[in-house]
C-alpha cells in the first residue's frame, strides 16, 4: 500500500473518529441536560418534602396538645363519675330518711285520729250531760 493510499484511509478513520465524537458530545450534552432536569425535580421534591415534614410536625404537636386536652378532660370526667356516685349514695341517704318520714307521719296521723275520736267522744257525752242538768 502506498503513502498515499495510507494517508487516505487515516484521514477516512479520523474523520470516521471525529464524527463519532461529535455524537457521543452530543449524546452526552443531551444527558446532561436531561441530568440538570432531574436536579431540578429532586430539588423541588426535596423542597415539598421539607414542607411536609414541616406540617407533619405541626399536626404531631397538635396531636400531643390534643392529647393533653383528652387526659384532662378524662380526669374530668373521672371527678363527675366520683362527684355523681357521692350524688347517689346521698340520694339513697335521704330516700330511706323520707321512708322513715313517711312511715312516722302514718304513725302521727294515726295518733291524731284516735285523739279526734276520743274528742268527738268527749263532745257527745258533753252534750248529754248538759241536757242531763
Amino acid at each position: 500500500m502506498g503513502n498515499e493510499k495510507f494517508q487516505e484511509l487515516v484521514l477516512e478513520q479520523l474523520q470516521v473518529l471525529t464524527e463519532g465524537q461529535a455524537k457521543l458530545d452530543a449524546k452526552v450534552d443531551g444527558l446532561d441536560a436531561r441530568l440538570g432536569g432531574l436536579e431540578t425535580k429532586v430539588d423541588g421534591l426535596d423542597a415539598r418534602l421539607g414542607g411536609l415534614e414541616t406540617k407533619v410536625d405541626g399536626l404531631d404537636a397538635r396531636l400531643g396538645g390534643l392529647e393533653t386536652k383528652v387526659d384532662g378532660l378524662d380526669a374530668r370526667l373521672g371527678n363527675i363519675e366520683t362527684d355523681v356516685q357521692q350524688l347517689k349514695t346521698g340520694q339513697d341517704i335521704m330516700q330511706k330518711d323520707i321512708d322513715g318520714i313517711k312511715n312516722e307521719l302514718s304513725y302521727v296521723w294515726g295518733d291524731i285520729k284516735k285523739i279526734d275520736n276520743r274528742l268527738s267522744s268527749q263532745e257527745e257525752e258533753l252534750v248529754i250531760l248538759k241536757r242531763l242538768k
